[in-house]
């Protein structure tokens, strides 16, 4: 997965920097300039490329040229070889969901002697790297959920990071401090991308800035501001292409597309 000094640069440049601005800055960046989405996974299908990794050229042309980004895989796998390109010392991990080993990466940084966990695919607004050896339980809010790291319950050397609903679990990973590498995420690409796949049956869109974010999930359009949610339905195509382009400020984000995708090959209409 290794690429040139030069495509390391211009990843630097999209996130808004042309130096190190630090660990901290580095993933904030990240969440803030890259969404979350699975418009790139349906204009993949179209193009009969689905249940691939994109190539870093084209993750970071989607980035520039049609204000995507990705799910899961591509923003965690491309940005742990960003930080060692930056001479970070950084580790894949491996988290285990619903029982599937190897269902999702994130990353674990050793910074100033402390170890780090940072996800920046996984949706969530984790815009900080947590500590592993410190403050643990840690809690991030989001409007009626909150996200908590904490070590696991019942399995000793394994943590677990958790959404919680009004205080109840309601989805959780869980993962260990030992190092992968990026191909045993292989199988849950596949899975993931596929045609038939779950993820690929809806629209989803997360785009983070400093004090509030908006997600569209199918019509749904969800606003949480200053960690107060309100949700309110997209009427038509267009209400859905002015969110993304005009409250999102994606504005090469390809809805239409996308949307075309889903009526015409997943026979799903949004809206």
């Amino acid at each position: 997965m290794n690429a040139s000094n030069k495509v390391y640069r211009r990843y630097l440049s999209l996130l808004g920097w042309v130096g190190d601005p630090g660990l901290h800055g580095l993933v904030r960046s990240h969440l803030i300039k890259v969404p979350f989405e699975n418009v790139s996974g349906l204009l993949a299908v179209a193009d009969g490329a689905e249940s691939r990794l994109p190539t870093i050229d084209t993750y970071l042309a989607g980035i520039k040229e049609r204000s995507l980004g990705g799910a899961y895989f591509a923003p965690n796998l491309y940005f742990a070889e960003l930080l060692r390109f930056l001479e970070y010392d950084v580790a894949l991990l491996s988290a285990r969901i619903d029982n599937r080993d190897h269902a999702h990466p994130l990353l674990r940084v050793v910074h100033e002697g402390e170890r780090y966990m940072i996800d920046v695919g996984y949706g969530a607004p984790l815009y900080e790297p947590l500590s592993l050896d410190n403050n643990l339980s840690r809690r991030v809010a989001h409007g009626q959920y909150e996200f908590e790291l904490s070590r696991h319950p019942v399995v000793k050397g394994t943590f677990e990071l958790a959404t919680l609903h009004h205080g109840k679990k309601v989805r959780s990973y869980s993962f260990k401090d030992e190092p992968v590498e990026a191909e045993v995420f292989e199988p849950a690409i596949e899975s993931l991308f596929a045609k038939d796949s779950d993820f690929l049956r809806d629209l989803r869109i997360t785009r983070f800035f400093d004090s509030r974010v908006l997600e569209i999930h199918g019509r749904d359009v969800i606003t949480t501001n200053h960690n107060v949610t309100t949700s309110e339905p997209a009427h038509t195509v267009e209400d859905l292409e002015n969110t993304v382009q005009e409250l999102m400020l994606l504005d090469r984000c390809p809805v239409r597309d996308a949307l075309k995708v889903l009526r015409e090959q997943m026979g799903v209409r949004i809206p």
